[in-house]
């Protein structure tokens, strides 16, 4: 075990169950405080020891171009029932993005009131169709920047790991995904069930589509935003991050895939259901590969984005709703 350890050179693993647990300093530490008090008294030489690269390591030895900064990056993040889970996520986004969008679905706890408090910055769309792939639609068409995050609300991603989505797009990637099953990636989260699962549609979709994916199933993405049209969102459910993943490769797009750690859920009950949402994910495999099955597009939706034109950044922080046709 590592007697000690520098936080600014800690891997990807360890620095964000640091922030976490309060062990980080600073403002994005003192919000992560409020997550849990228990977890305080865990020790920092065990999460050093989990990794040994770290996240300044890793952008040194893959340098991006200062065309893309922070500023050009909008975060989207879809909530329902967030509020608990909202310090840590907020807390851990960089305060120099420049935008923070929240797309809330019907949530019946302070999920809205606690996103405004924690940032004066962050906007809120409500779109009341629920499922994550409708949420998405509607925050990708109300984004400002030229460059679209999307994250988690539940807290098993760490808004720290941007960075290398950017810089991967400075290095001229187009679409750009996480991955749990890279040097430096991995995760807390993944039941035998769902690792099988991901394993065995991960394989699918290389073998049918051409791609060398490591990680199929998982939500952390980026991208810009001028290659929306060519994604053509057009789903409902948890079955988006595949169709984009498909959709990026048939489109031509340049992919690139970095490191990302998923933690545990801090608080709430998952939105993910194996079974159900497993199927799913298949039938979209099978509707891009064979044409079989018409999906669940609607493209009446006030989530379809095109025609689309790069925005011009808008400064305002203010409430749209988005209401179900």
């Amino acid at each position: 075990m590592l007697p000690s350890c520098d936080k600014a050179g800690l891997g990807l693993k360890a620095r964000r169950q640091l922030v976490r647990k309060g062990h980080i300093s600073g403002e994005q530490g003192e919000r992560s405080r409020l997550i849990s008090a228990e977890t305080k008294a865990e020790q920092m030489n065990n999460e050093c020891a989990l990794t040994v690269a770290s996240l300044d390591a890793w952008r040194h030895d893959h340098p991006g171009s200062l065309r893309w900064t922070m500023r050009d990056v909008t975060v989207v993040i879809p909530t329902l029932n967030e509020e608990r889970n909202l310090p840590y996520v907020l807390g851990s986004v960089p305060d120099d993005v420049g935008e923070v969008l929240i797309v809330d679905g019907r949530s019946e706890d302070r999920t809205v009131e606690v996103a405004q408090s924690l940032r004066r910055d962050l906007r809120v769309v409500y779109d009341d169709r629920p499922g994550k792939g409708y949420a998405l639609q509607t925050g990708f068409a109300a984004s400002q920047t030229s460059i679209i995050v999307m994250i988690d609300a539940d807290g098993s991603m760490t808004g720290e790991e941007i960075q290398l989505y950017v810089d991967a797009i400075a290095r001229g990637a187009d679409f750009v995904k996480g991955s749990r099953h890279l040097p430096d990636g991995g995760s807390s989260d993944l039941t035998w069930l769902r690792r099988t699962g991901n394993t065995v549609l991960t394989h699918w979709t290389n073998l049918w589509f051409g791609t060398a994916y490591t990680d199929l199933c998982y939500g952390y993405i980026g991208f810009r935003r001028d290659v929306l049209p060519a994604l053509d969102v057009d789903c409902g459910g948890f079955e988006v991050e595949t169709l984009m993943n498909i959709r990026a490769k048939r489109a031509g797009l340049v992919v690139e895939e970095v490191p990302s750690f998923e933690s545990d859920r801090l608080y709430g009950e998952s939105h993910l259901h194996v079974v159900r949402d497993g199927w799913r994910i298949f039938k979209t495999l099978m509707r891009e590969r064979f044409g079989l099955g018409s999906g669940q597009v609607d493209l009446a939706s006030p989530g379809n984005v095109h025609p689309l034109a790069m925005p011009t950044r808008a400064a305002s922080t203010h409430d749209e709703r988005v209401e179900a046709a």
